[in-house]
């Protein structure tokens, strides 16, 4: 993926599984979407 899209970025997630729904998954999936939003908007 880096060699794609240079400014990809890997994250493990502890104690998440694969629903989208745990609490670790979710915190990580809101903290990711808002600094997109950020780097979007400067």
């Amino acid at each position: 993926m880096k060699q794609a899209v240079a400014h990809a970025e890997f994250r493990v997630v502890p104690l998440a599984g694969h629903a989208a729904g745990e609490p670790a998954l979710v915190d990580a999936l809101i903290q990711a979407t808002n600094e997109m939003a950020d780097r979007l908007a400067s």
